[in-house]
């Protein structure tokens, strides 16, 4: 599991980014995660804080408000990589952490 690589939840089959640094994820038995939404199903107040990514062919919304830790065993299949977006990814965590 890579940084901003994106999986497949087992349970519901919702697609999450997950935003763990590399540095620790081999030491850890969680990731911390973003849900991606379809455009049509979020909406939030400010673009920065859910931006709309391209994956797969498709737009979603990274749903950076809904950021949670899950453990390992509920993160199913991997289906890409959004790496090239890892800055808007991180962009949109710092404007909810820190509001800037």
């Amino acid at each position: 599991m890579a940084q901003f690589d994106v999986f497949e939840l087992r349970a519901e089959g919702r697609l999450v980014v997950d935003t763990q640094s590399d540095l620790v994820s081999d030491q850890l038995d969680s990731r911390l995660v973003i849900p991606l939404f379809g455009d049509s199903e979020a909406r939030w107040p400010f673009s920065r804080l859910a931006p709309r990514l391209s994956f797969e062919g498709q737009t979603y919304v990274l749903a950076t408000p809904l950021m949670i830790g899950m453990p390992r065993r509920e993160i199913g299949s991997w289906r890409g990589s959004l790496a090239d977006e890892g800055y808007t990814i991180l962009n949109a965590i710092d404007f909810l952490l820190t509001g800037t």
